[in-house]
Formats: C-alpha cells, structure tokens, sequence
C-alpha cells in the first residue's frame, strides 16, 4: 500500500512546501484507509447487533434515519 510514502520528488516539495501542503497529502493518502476503517467499523456494529427480517417494521413506520445512520450509508456506497 503507498500510505505514507511518498516519492522522493512529495519529499521535496514537502520540504520546501507548507503546512498545507503536508495537510493536503496526508489527506489524499489517508481518505481510502479511513473509509475502509468505517466500513470496517459498521460492519461490527452490525454484524454484534444483527436485525431480524422477520421482526421489522414497514419502512414508512420507521423514524427518519439519524445522521450517524446516513453516514454509515454514505460511507458504504463510497466503498
């Protein structure tokens, strides 16, 4: 995996670059592993708090989605 190993020419730049500049990398390299690490993480959750088909409810008789919820979504279709 290239996370956290950028070519000598990143260095340099780096080097002579900003903090920003370092920012902006370390989010590029970052963004993929701690969108694999949430989906990790919901699949756990889900996976220790498993939901019965059987047992559920019609959607339109569900509460709205928490936004903790959508993220989860979001973070999955990203995948």
């Amino acid at each position: 995996m290239g996370v956290l190993q950028p070519g000598l020419a990143e260095i340099r730049k780096l080097l002579k670059g900003s903090i920003d500049d370092m920012r902006d990398l370390l989010q590029a390299e970052l963004a993929p592993v701690l969108a694999r690490l949430a989906a990790i993480v919901c699949f756990i959750e889900n996976f220790k708090h498993p939901v019965e088909s059987h047992t559920q409810t019609p959607s339109s008789a569900l509460p709205p989605a928490s936004d903790k919820e959508k993220a989860k979504v979001v973070i999955l279709q990203a995948l």
